[in-house]
């Protein structure tokens, strides 16, 4: 019975140490910028953002793929890659402000493109089974566009 007792109580602290922990609102916005620093937000981006997020940008690389096999040389609906900014040129990303409430969180970022330019977007960040991930990005100072919108117009459009 001794060895039972121990062997449930392992198995326990083996599931409870395999979860992962709470991970704050502004450590997903330094991977954020960290991935985006090194060009590799593109492919790394998964693990920052919500399942309902992913189903969009899925969607959308869809989209992607069946385009470029009936039109292999040309740019197709993400252009570019999912746009994860609100400008396309390429900045350094820093992280900024953080507003927060029990389960969402907005944090600016900045990009730095010399000295003296800059640009600005915000993460919209939601908790969910305890995990901090990114539900948007509100592009911009004004915020009035945004990365779910932007992948929704896309799905709208006809792409043949």
């Amino acid at each position: 019975m001794k060895y039972i007792v121990v062997a449930i109580l392992s198995v326990v602290a083996l599931h409870a140490s395999a979860q992962a922990p709470d991970t704050p609102a502004l450590q997903v916005a330094k991977q954020f910028c960290a991935w985006h620093n090194k060009n590799q937000l593109d492919r790394r981006y998964r693990s920052l953002v919500t399942p309902s997020l992913q189903d969009k940008i899925r969607k959308v690389e869809l989209l992607e793929e069946k385009f470029h096999k009936k039109h292999p040389n040309e740019k197709g609906p993400l252009g570019d890659g999912i746009p994860f900014r609100g400008l396309p040129d390429w900045g350094i990303c820093r992280v900024g402000n953080i507003r927060k409430t029990a389960n969402t969180a907005t944090i600016h970022v900045l990009y730095k493109y010399s000295r003296t330019e800059l640009s600005s977007d915000h993460l919209l960040l939601k908790k969910e089974l305890g995990q901090w991930k990114i539900d948007d990005v509100l592009y911009g100072g004004e915020m009035n566009r945004s990365l779910s919108r932007e992948l929704q117009i896309v799905t709208t459009q006809k792409w043949e």
